[in-house]
């Protein structure tokens, strides 16, 4: 016996009508419902809520031509068809390159230089390259200090033995580039252990071993300094004097 359906539930057509507008389930929801109906109970389904009418959006195109495209709210960007739901792996930046590196700053090195010396005696003369031109006057000299008596005057083997070159050159192999001045003063003490008296001719000779450059002949601390500068009679007889004065008995 089929149960009458209440007074006032909805009518049949109205009740399938609407839940087929409700669930927006096609037919076969819709056969369903009805059923359910014709038994006598009511069924009730949520309405979604209504979808937004998309607008159009006019866009025109280069040389007049429109284009008419649907507008859609701003979301994620889908992913390609057959791409299926896994997530893009991250896009990881590029390994750095290191450059190559600076190249370590180098202590400035002196320029190259040379200091001819002789052991006249005991007397050592080290001459600078701005005195060279005046070596022979500067060996006079140091002649006269060792006694007065130029190696020309003597013996061929008393002057073989009694006077003894070098040579001091820098930059020497396996030297710090800023170790000129304590190469030098090295140099200048191991050949003063045999000798008396240094006599410096020119800048060089006298600067490497702190001694402020000097503008005329004269003693420069313990040792005595002969300027490069050529000179007339008045100039030779006060460096003879001063030389006379230095060699004086302390």
């Amino acid at each position: 016996m089929m149960r009458p359906a209440r007074a006032n539930g909805p009518h049949l057509g109205d009740v399938g009508e609407g839940m087929n507008e409700a669930t927006d389930e096609g037919p076969r929801a819709g056969a369903r419902t009805a059923r359910f109906a014709r038994l006598g109970i009511d069924v009730w389904v949520p309405r979604r809520p209504p979808v937004a009418a998309t607008s159009r959006v006019k866009v025109r195109g280069g040389a007049g031509n429109r284009l008419s495209a649907k507008s859609s709210p701003p979301g994620p960007a889908r992913a390609p068809a057959g791409a299926g739901n896994r997530p893009a792996p991250p896009v990881e930046p590029p390994p750095r390159v290191a450059g190559p590196s600076a190249p370590a700053p180098h202590a400035p090195a002196a320029e190259s230089f040379r200091i001819h010396c002789h052991r006249v005696g005991d007397v050592f003369l080290a001459i600078g390259e701005d005195a060279m031109p005046r070596r022979r006057f500067m060996l006079d000299v140091a002649a006269a200090v060792r006694g007065f008596a130029s190696p020309r005057e003597v013996g061929a083997g008393e002057a073989r033995s009694g006077e003894r070159v070098l040579v001091f050159e820098w930059p020497q192999p396996g030297a710090a580039p800023d170790g000129h001045e304590r190469a030098y003063r090295a140099f200048f003490l191991r050949q003063m252990e045999g000798c008396a008296r240094a006599l410096l001719a020119g800048a060089r000779p006298a600067t490497l071993l702190g001694h402020p450059l000097p503008g005329a002949s004269g003693p420069l601390g313990a040792h005595f300094y002969v300027a490069p500068q050529p000179l007339d009679g008045a100039g030779k007889k006060r460096l003879w004097d001063g030389l006379c004065e230095w060699t004086k008995p302390k």
